[in-house]
């Protein structure tokens, strides 16, 4: 009984403890994708300030319209922006350890 006990315990404790190593860290594919999904957003950004002007200017009354597009088509760009950047930033984080020997 006590044998068993002892066993399942070493069991779950094994498997919880090797479970989780296979989603710590990202791998390459996953690193290049972030910088991919960066630069979209950061170049499709600006392009959102437009096109909420537009949908909701035609959606909506014309002045209450207008300004709720203008502020929402603001909010998205600069968000899309940020939001891009911060996807370079975590997608390029793991090969800083590289730069010293490329910058010697």
């Amino acid at each position: 009984m006590r044998y068993r006990q002892t066993f399942l315990v070493g069991l779950v404790a094994a498997i919880l403890l090797i479970i989780p190593s296979f989603t710590l860290f990202a791998d390459d594919v996953q690193n290049v994708n972030y910088v991919e999904r960066g630069f979209y957003r950061i170049l499709t950004g600006p392009f959102e300030l437009p096109k909420e002007l537009l949908q909701r200017t035609f959606r909506g009354p014309l002045i209450v319209g207008t300004v709720d597009g203008a502020l929402t088509g603001t909010v998205s760009a600069i968000s899309n922006v940020l939001g891009g950047l911060f996807d370079i930033v975590r997608g390029s984080i793991p090969y800083a350890k590289y730069g010293p020997f490329f910058f010697l």
